[in-house]
């Protein structure tokens, strides 16, 4: 009789269990989420606009992953009692996950990280052709720089002065270029040699050191000027001043 019952309690604690594992995760939350936006106190960061790409998968297993901004990792997920809020765990940590208006947040600290369903545009995808009939003579005058890009990042000006960047300005003249504002221009200061005008373009290379620098007129009347070192590109993109 022992044995029965004995027997009895664990086909019910299996069924419990399974029950319990079984449960299904709340569709609300379940697959992936795009990072957009950080916020570090008073500070935010559209990492959207950066290019940078983040996301954030709740599998409906209860196991999650985080991967992009150089760091890819796993872990698990659970709701709370509060249905606009989950809890995340991952490298043993736990993050308190909001959701409002579409958006989730996941707080850790004094950063927060948003969350949306939305994949950001690739960067850069935005970016004007390059006009190839362009003259020497629309390089001329005042640019202010509105934005650059690294690789696959591209910050606009807001986005980059909210990363603690600040753009230069230029002075264009039959190829001598110089630059005033911000540690950019401050690392461009060294580069004193004209740029060579032809078919459209304005650039310089130094081949033996694998550098050089190029300049473009665009056609919606911006000018991207880039430099690269190795396999290492950065283009400023420049708005002509009234």
């Amino acid at each position: 009789m022992k044995k029965i019952t004995a027997l009895v309690l664990a086909l019910m604690m299996t069924c419990l269990m399974t029950c319990a594992f079984a449960a299904e995760a709340d569709p609300l939350y379940t697959g992936e989420w795009y990072l957009k936006t950080m916020q570090n106190g008073d500070e935010t960061i559209d990492v959207a606009a950066m290019g940078l790409n983040g996301v954030m998968t709740l599998n409906a297993d209860w196991t999650c992953s985080m991967t992009g901004m150089g760091n890819d990792v796993t872990g698990t997920w659970k709701d709370e009692a509060d249905k606009n809020k989950i809890t995340v765990t991952m490298d043993g940590d736990d993050a308190d996950v909001m959701l409002s208006d579409g958006e989730l947040t996941v707080s850790a600290g004094e950063t927060k990280m948003i969350f949306t369903r939305e994949a950001p545009a690739a960067a850069g995808s935005e970016t004007a052709e390059i006009k190839a009939d362009a003259t020497a003579e629309e390089f001329n005058g005042n640019w202010t720089c509105i934005a650059l890009s690294v690789g696959s990042m591209k910050l606009d000006a807001a986005t980059a002065k909210a990363a603690g960047q600040e753009l230069p300005t230029l002075k264009f003249e039959d190829g001598a270029v110089s630059m005033e504002g911000g540690q950019i221009a401050e690392a461009f200061s060294a580069f004193k040699m004209p740029l060579t005008f032809a078919d459209g373009t304005y650039s310089f290379a130094i081949e033996s050191a694998n550098v050089s620098v190029k300049a473009n007129i665009l056609q919606d009347g911006t000018m991207a000027l880039e430099f690269a070192a190795g396999e290492t590109a950065t283009t400023l993109y420049f708005e002509k001043a009234e």
